[in-house]
């Protein structure tokens, strides 16, 4: 997946296949997306965060 900038400023993230996947106001929060959804710690709590809960889903 890529990011890129759309004409009307916003940030696009676009998957291998040239789909956009979602479109954002900024560079930081397509980013941010891209990491969700490649399943990438966003920061140290949240990477604990989420392994408390697929802890606690057994």
């Amino acid at each position: 997946m890529t990011i890129t900038r759309q004409q009307d400023g916003r940030w696009a993230v676009v998957n291998d296949a040239g789909e956009t996947v979602s479109v954002h106001r900024t560079n930081s929060e397509a980013w941010r997306a891209l990491d969700r959804l490649a399943n990438e710690p966003i920061n140290r709590r949240e990477d604990i965060a989420d392994w408390a809960w697929r802890r606690s889903l057994g």
